[in-house]
């Protein structure tokens, strides 16, 4: 098992990395760009890397239910999944109604 150091011991700790120096600059350059620090740049990327493989695990995840012929309820709100739909969405009611706003998290009766 992997030890690990308490998270208290990490917080006042810096951490001096290797970088080539066209990645450096290139790291730099973005940074400047975006009016942060390398630190700060390195944060925002590493949120967006996590983000991407987050979504890329749910999409996966609604591939293998849909490949199971597991019944699933996609919302509207996230068409990209409509092709997952274990039954068509009526074309009738009141969700369709012109000049109707869409609602969002819960069904209003038609």
């Amino acid at each position: 098992m992997p030890q690990t150091m308490p998270r208290g011991m990490l917080s006042g700790m810096k951490t001096t990395i290797s970088l080539d120096a066209a990645v450096r600059d290139r790291l730099a350059s973005l940074a400047v760009r975006h009016g942060r620090t390398m630190g700060e740049q390195i944060v925002v990327m590493i949120e967006a890397a996590e983000e991407q493989e987050f979504w890329v695990n749910v999409s996966a995840g609604y591939a293998d239910i849909a490949a199971g012929g597991v019944e699933i309820v996609v919302h509207d709100d996230y068409p990209e999944y409509a092709h997952l739909r274990v039954e068509p969405v009526a074309a009738e009611g009141g969700h369709n109604a012109p000049d109707t706003p869409p609602t969002r998290g819960r069904r209003v009766a038609a």
